[in-house]
Formats: structure tokens, C-alpha cells, sequence
């Protein structure tokens, strides 16, 4: 479902503190639309996979996420809205927090 990672140089450098986890920001771009990203987090220490942040749905605009925000990822918008990742949601598509990333990955 993703392309290759991009090498995002400093945005990899982003910290996220999710519930118990002290977490990196990893964003790949997704391989049915290369202007949409995922966000992924990794643990700070050993770079295992803590979570994946976003969904890829449809109706999503450049620079949109939708925020995975249920289940055992509750919690997450308001980790990435207080580390300044995305911005408070301005819509909702089939129940999912659509938030603009606060800077776009290049």
C-alpha cells in the first residue's frame, strides 16, 4: 500500500510522546497517492513501530491526514496536536479527524 520511504532528513527528527512511548515521526507517502503521507511512530531507543498515526481514505486533500483515533490508538490526535505534528481537525470523513499537517514533508 506505501511507496518507498522518502528520506525526510530533519522531519524524521520530530518527537512525539504517546501514551508510555517516547516516539520518533516517520512519514512515507502512499502508493495510490503520492501527495498524501502517512504518519507513522517509532520508538525513540530501538525504532520499533509504535503505532501508524493516519489512514488513507478517500477525499483527502494534499497536506490532509486522517487520524487514526480509536481502539488502541486513542489518544492520538491530541499527542500530535500538542507536538505541533498536525493542526486541531477542521472536518471529519467517516468518523476520522481530518487535520492539515503542520509542515509538509518534501
Amino acid at each position: 500500500l506505501f511507496a518507498n520511504q522518502k528520506n525526510l532528513g530533519e522531519m524524521n527528527q520530530q518527537k512525539v510522546k504517546f501514551k508510555e512511548w517516547n516516539c520518533i515521526v516517520e512519514y512515507n507517502v502512499y502508493s495510490v497517492n503520492k501527495k498524501l503521507y502517512r504518519i507513522l511512530l517509532r520508538d525513540i531507543e530501538d525504532y520499533t513501530p509504535i503505532a501508524v498515526a493516519t489512514s488513507y481514505i478517500e477525499g483527502l486533500e494534499e497536506g490532509e491526514v486522517a487520524v487514526k483515533n480509536y481502539s488502541e490508538n486513542q489518544g492520538m490526535l491530541e499527542a500530535l496536536v500538542e507536538h505541533n505534528i498536525v493542526e486541531k481537525p477542521h472536518r471529519v470523513i467517516n468518523e476520522f479527524p481530518i487535520c492539515h499537517l503542520k509542515t509538509i514533508p518534501q
